[in-house]
């Protein structure tokens, strides 16, 4: 079966950080597919090109945020199997293993679980702790996993009016002091599984490095964690912040983390890693 990665990009910023993202895939997944969606094929420079396989536009009416726009991943893939990942990531290592297990055991699966910048599993995350209240379990969505089938399709198509209502959807759900601030891609997914009723799609051996919870750590101190922890970039393309080297992947958030540098850094470690196999 196929297998490839969909990222969705809308504005300039994330377009740059698609390219990163796909610039790091790569250079850990050199035989990876990769695959960017956007509004308008117009908004795409030659630039943004290089790590791509293919670049499409939405197939329909799209928000400007793209995760509002989850619900058009089944249609827009051009693949059977598909992991879904945030442009605002870094992916540090290869996911070789990662694909062969998800692809064995599930037709769509979120992670169940996410690491602080030091490898600590997060074991109380004080942005979800109101879920409970309304029997909601926590869903982490900065990359999810779905198979092409009448199955996952049933899962979409009620995303599609859930995501493009939000505003209206979260009123309903939730009590005014528990709306949540910005559209949340987390307490959506987590919405559908429930309103559907479905049942092992999260794993606990599944994770990735969220630094949105950092922001929960340091919100005294900064208002973003990039105003706070120090990150550059090691030859190979690997994030460090603070003294510690991240792996796996990488959900940075911020914007602003995405410096010249750290660009620079994914850009040439997958041009090295292409010109390495081509003389091979």
């Amino acid at each position: 079966m196929s297998q490839g990665y969909l990222i969705q990009a809308q504005t300039e910023d994330e377009r740059k950080q698609a390219v990163a993202l796909g610039f790091s895939i790569k250079t850990n997944n050199p035989e990876a597919s990769v695959s960017l969606v956007c509004g308008n094929l117009d908004d795409i420079e030659t630039w943004h090109e290089e790590p791509f396989d293919n670049i499409v536009e939405y197939p329909f009416a799209n928000k400007i945020n793209p995760r509002i726009n989850d619900w058009q991943s089944w249609w827009v893939t051009p693949y059977e199997e598909t992991i879904v990942m945030d442009c605002a990531s870094i992916v540090n290592s290869n996911l070789d293993t990662v694909w062969d297990y998800l692809s064995a055991n599930y037709e769509i699966c979120f992670p169940g679980m996410i690491k602080d910048f030091r490898h600590l599993l997060v074991q109380s995350d004080r942005r979800h702790e109101w879920l409970d209240e309304y029997k909601l379990m926590p869903v982490y969505s900065a990359w999810f996993y779905f198979k092409k089938n009448e199955t996952t399709m049933d899962y979409f198509k009620l995303a599609d009016p859930y995501m493009q209502n939000y505003h209206e959807l979260f009123k309903h759900k939730f009590l005014p002091q528990h709306l949540p601030d910005n559209y949340s891609s987390d307490v959506m997914h987590g919405i559908i599984i429930n309103d559907m009723a479905l049942e092992n799609v999260t794993d606990n051996m599944l994770f990735y490095i969220d630094m949105d919870i950092a922001n929960t750590y340091y919100k005294q101190r900064a208002k973003k964690w990039t105003d706070y922890l120090n990150v550059w970039v090691r030859e190979g393309g690997t994030v460090k912040i603070q003294n510690y080297a991240t792996t796996g992947i990488l959900y940075y958030k911020e914007p602003d983390f995405l410096t010249e540098d750290i660009f620079n850094g994914q850009r040439d470690s997958y041009r090295l890693q292409s010109k390495l196999l081509r003389q091979v």
